[in-house]
Protein backbone atom coordinates (compact mmCIF):
# COMPACT_ATOMS: atom_id res chain seq x y z
CA UNK A 1 0.00 0.00 0.00
CA UNK A 2 1.05 3.52 -0.95
CA UNK A 3 -0.41 6.73 -0.34
CA UNK A 4 -2.85 7.77 -3.29
CA UNK A 5 -1.32 11.72 -3.15
CA UNK A 6 2.39 11.22 -2.44
CA UNK A 7 3.65 8.29 -3.38
CA UNK A 8 4.90 7.05 -0.30
CA UNK A 9 4.99 3.15 1.16
CA UNK A 10 3.41 2.49 4.04
CA UNK A 11 6.32 1.30 5.54
CA UNK A 12 7.31 5.13 5.01
CA UNK A 13 4.62 6.76 6.45
CA UNK A 14 3.22 7.02 10.54
CA UNK A 15 0.11 6.42 9.71
CA UNK A 16 -2.13 5.39 6.23
CA UNK A 17 -5.55 6.04 6.27
CA UNK A 18 -7.61 3.65 3.64
CA UNK A 19 -10.77 5.02 1.37
CA UNK A 20 -12.43 2.98 -0.97
CA UNK A 21 -9.32 1.84 -3.27
CA UNK A 22 -7.24 5.11 -1.77
CA UNK A 23 -5.02 5.83 0.57
CA UNK A 24 -4.06 9.37 2.42
CA UNK A 25 -0.71 9.41 4.61
CA UNK A 26 -0.75 11.52 7.88
CA UNK A 27 2.04 13.97 6.05
CA UNK A 28 -0.74 14.50 2.91
CA UNK A 29 -3.47 14.78 5.89
CA UNK A 30 -1.41 17.35 7.37
CA UNK A 31 -0.74 19.34 4.35
CA UNK A 32 -4.33 18.70 3.50
CA UNK A 33 -6.08 20.39 6.57
CA UNK A 34 -3.21 23.47 6.02
CA UNK A 35 -4.50 23.78 2.34
CA UNK A 36 -8.11 24.40 3.49
CA UNK A 37 -7.24 26.45 6.15
CA UNK A 38 -5.21 29.02 3.86
CA UNK A 39 -8.18 28.47 1.05
CA UNK A 40 -10.49 29.53 3.56
CA UNK A 41 -8.77 32.51 4.88
CA UNK A 42 -7.84 33.58 1.54
CA UNK A 43 -11.08 33.07 -0.12
CA UNK A 44 -14.64 31.28 0.25
CA UNK A 45 -15.33 28.56 -1.47
CA UNK A 46 -16.45 29.75 -5.11
CA UNK A 47 -19.47 27.65 -5.47
CA UNK A 48 -20.39 24.84 -8.63
CA UNK A 49 -17.56 24.07 -10.68
CA UNK A 50 -18.07 23.33 -14.06
CA UNK A 51 -16.51 19.84 -14.45
CA UNK A 52 -18.07 17.40 -11.75
CA UNK A 53 -15.15 16.24 -9.31
CA UNK A 54 -15.60 14.02 -6.26
CA UNK A 55 -14.37 12.74 -3.24
CA UNK A 56 -12.41 10.08 -3.62
CA UNK A 57 -13.00 9.03 -0.34
CA UNK A 58 -16.45 9.45 -0.38
CA UNK A 59 -17.79 10.10 -3.56
CA UNK A 60 -19.62 13.46 -2.65
CA UNK A 61 -19.38 15.64 -5.65
CA UNK A 62 -18.12 19.22 -5.22
CA UNK A 63 -21.24 20.74 -5.03
CA UNK A 64 -21.99 18.95 -1.74
CA UNK A 65 -18.67 19.81 -0.12
CA UNK A 66 -16.75 22.93 1.20
CA UNK A 67 -13.76 22.27 -0.33
CA UNK A 68 -11.68 19.73 -2.50
CA UNK A 69 -7.94 19.06 -2.42
CA UNK A 70 -6.51 17.22 -5.74
CA UNK A 71 -3.86 14.74 -5.79
CA UNK A 72 -2.60 12.80 -8.81
CA UNK A 73 -5.80 11.88 -9.72
CA UNK A 74 -7.32 11.43 -6.58
CA UNK A 75 -9.25 14.37 -4.62
CA UNK A 76 -10.13 14.51 -0.51
CA UNK A 77 -13.04 17.07 0.52
CA UNK A 78 -12.95 18.67 3.69
CA UNK A 79 -14.59 16.34 5.86
CA UNK A 80 -12.65 13.49 4.90
CA UNK A 81 -9.67 15.41 5.63
CA UNK A 82 -11.73 16.30 8.92
CA UNK A 83 -12.21 12.44 9.59
CA UNK A 84 -8.75 11.25 8.18
CA UNK A 85 -6.54 13.36 10.45
CA UNK A 86 -9.01 12.54 13.52
CA UNK A 87 -7.95 8.40 12.60
CA UNK A 88 -4.38 9.87 12.36
CA UNK A 89 -4.77 11.31 16.20
CA UNK A 90 -6.26 8.26 17.18
CA UNK A 91 -9.41 9.60 17.80
CA UNK A 92 -12.49 7.42 17.57
CA UNK A 93 -15.60 10.02 18.15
Amino acid sequence: MTCTFCGEPRDAVSALVAGPGVYICDSCVTFARSALEEADSVAPSRGTPTVELRCSFCSRPAREVRRLIAGPDVRICDGCVRLASDAVAGRTD
